[in-house]
């Protein structure tokens, strides 16, 4: 943000990808076993952390990924949560969805069940999302090796 800022000076509405800044994607696999893993003060200090990461990131062109297995408030700080991108795949009960993206949306599909690879995802709406299936898996590779940190 710092590098960005004199930008954001000159036009507010820059976005880091509009001055050559690569794409970043940050996962974290397995939140809420790894915040029962750290002590008080740590788990706090990665709430914090995540927490600014969800706010500032988009502008920064850094994506982040958190998989859990429930993303109601009890497992994820609720303005995190509100300012990431909602993908739940495959077939979850009402409360699953609602808990996911939240009471009094529209939700595609509620009563039907969705094929393999499909699942909802929170864009401007909520929309099926579909998973295309991986048939090469060396070229898959290759691609997902290139340019991949850590």
């Amino acid at each position: 943000m710092k590098k960005l800022q004199p930008e954001l000076d000159k036009n507010p509405k820059t976005l880091a990808v509009d001055i050559g800044y690569k794409p970043m994607l940050v996962v974290i696999e397995e939140y809420i076993s790894l915040q029962a893993s750290l002590d008080k003060k740590q788990k706090e200090e990665l709430e914090r952390v995540v927490k600014n990461i969800s706010v500032l990131a988009r502008q920064s062109n850094i994506h982040m990924m958190i998989v859990l297995q429930s993303a109601g408030t009890e497992n994820i700080n609720s303005t995190t949560r509100s300012n990431l991108t909602k993908v739940l795949l495959g077939n979850a009960q009402s409360n699953i969805l609602f808990a996911t993206f939240g009471t009094g949306v529209d939700l595609p599909c509620v009563n039907t069940k969705l094929s393999k690879g499909q699942g909802l995802i929170a864009l401007d709406r909520i929309t099926i999302l579909r998973v295309p299936k991986i048939t090469d898996m060396e070229n898959f590779k290759e691609v997902v090796d290139c340019g991949a940190v850590g």
